[in-house]
């Protein structure tokens, strides 16, 4: 019988034990479960690398990720990148660059923010003595903040007057995209009264009667040849997509160039899936060598190997420098057109691709003469463009 009381004894004294054993690892447990989330949220951690884990843009990443992400994807030296913490949901990043630097990641960063599902609430620019400055404010997917703040150089004009020469001899071209749908469009990309190349779009509507105008008002025609996205919908007339078979490719890409008469060229329509494709990008551009056609780049995504292939096949190329109209803003497409000139101040050419919006063909229409005499430049086809 006291043997019995002992054995109960012994239990109840153990009990207590065995429930603060318990409690201790679920406290343990869950101490390590809110550090990995810390971490996965890319916040300090204590057990895990101090590392913000990375995320794919299309995923809702978080805006510092997708930053340095194209930062580190376009060669750009990350210690430019200075970070400063406002709150938890707020902090400022600055970046340091070379105007030409700026032109390359401003656009691609865009085109990343909008896939990681974030946006541009409001764009500053301004200058300060031999410095400009362009200030993004970014909300995320998870209502995340940052304000992103550019600076470069300024381009100042030459404070000795420059030697005489025959002519101007900076060339701008100017593009503009997704002709063919109306004629409306035709319309006013002629009254805009300078030489402008229209990239017609095949089995629009109005692609042959937009190419029949164009030619008798002496603008330039390329063909705007589709090709695969990576997100926009793949399913229109005379679409290239990945993976088909050569003659297939062709078959296709021949019905294009038929649609489209008096073309000189071609620039690719969308296609941020099939220009980082060597094998359909080899096709495409054997295809137009053999009919004299050059080819534009436009760069709808910083992967594109179709300039670098093109030059290896000794098609006459270039490829886009700034889009005028992600914005269909005044102010903003003014900027953009600003920012061409520049390119062509510091390069000697640039390429412009807009869209026959109202909205920017005005802008063209009232800024370019004043924009060309201040710059000292000339707008030409695409054609004069390419080498």
């Amino acid at each position: 019988m006291q043997k019995r009381q002992a054995k109960g004894s012994n239990t109840e004294n153990q009990f207590p034990r065995i429930l603060f054993l318990l409690f201790l690892c679920m406290a343990l447990l869950s101490a390590v479960g809110l550090d990995y989330m810390n971490w996965t949220r890319g916040k300090s951690s204590i057990l895990f690398s101090t590392q913000t884990k990375p995320a794919p843009p299309d995923s809702g990443a978080p805006l510092e990720d997708i930053i340095r992400s194209r930062i580190a994807d376009l060669g750009i030296n990350p210690t430019k990148v200075k970070r400063f913490q406002e709150s938890e949901q707020n902090f400022h990043l600055t970046i340091d660059l070379d105007p030409m630097d700026f032109e390359r990641l401003s656009e691609t960063l865009e085109q990343a923010l909008v896939t990681g599902r974030a946006s541009i609430l409001k764009k500053e620019e301004y200058e300060e003595g031999a410095k400009r400055y362009v200030l993004w404010q970014v909300k995320g997917a998870d209502d995340e903040r940052l304000s992103l703040l550019f600076s470069f150089p300024t381009a100042e004009a030459p404070t000795e007057p420059e030697p005489a020469s025959p002519g101007p001899q900076r060339k701008i071209a100017i593009i503009i995209d997704d002709m063919g749908y109306n004629r409306r469009s035709i319309d006013d990309a002629v009254a805009v009264n300078f030489p402008l190349t229209l990239a017609i779009i095949p089995f629009t509507p109005h692609a042959r009667e937009t190419a029949e105008i164009a030619h008798r008002n002496g603008l330039e025609v390329i063909m705007h040849l589709p090709l695969e996205s990576v997100n926009e919908n793949n399913s229109m007339n005379g679409i290239v997509l990945c993976g088909m078979e050569e003659p297939v490719v062709l078959s296709i890409l021949n019905q294009d160039l038929d649609e489209v008469p008096y073309i000189r060229g071609v620039n690719n329509h969308m296609g941020s899936r099939a220009t980082t494709d060597w094998t359909i990008m080899r096709i495409i551009l054997e295809r137009l060598k053999e009919k004299n056609l050059y080819f534009i780049d436009s760069m709808t995504t910083a992967d594109s190997v179709a300039f670098k292939m093109a030059r290896s096949l000794d098609v006459p190329t270039a490829r886009r420098n700034v889009f005028l109209d992600v914005e269909l803003n005044r102010d903003y497409i003014l900027n953009q057109l600003k920012a061409l000139f520049r390119h062509a101040d510091r390069n000697g050419t640039a390429v412009g691709i807009g869209h026959p919006s109202e909205i920017t063909l005005s802008v063209l229409k009232d800024h370019l003469q004043p924009l060309l005499k201040k710059h000292k430049s000339r707008l030409v086809f695409a054609s004069e463009i390419v080498n």
